[in-house]
């Protein structure tokens, strides 16, 4: 795809009450495979108490503009 570039998404889920998902978020785009692990790990150990779930997921950047 032109002027596509690799990234990951840190994504966040969030449990209702029930355990079904309640909200789904993008925390953030980051552009190497370790930064997105290490952020993953680092929210998952800080949120763990507050039933938010952390995943990293490749993506696409894409400028439309040019």
């Amino acid at each position: 795809m032109k002027n596509a570039a690799g990234a990951f998404a840190v994504v966040r889920v969030d449990a209702g009450q029930s355990n079904e998902i309640d909200r789904i978020s993008v925390k953030e785009i980051v552009w190497t495979l370790h930064h997105a692990e290490e952020e993953v790990a680092r929210l998952n150990d800080l949120n763990a108490a507050k039933g938010a779930v952390y995943f990293w997921t490749p993506a696409r950047v894409v400028n439309r503009s040019g």
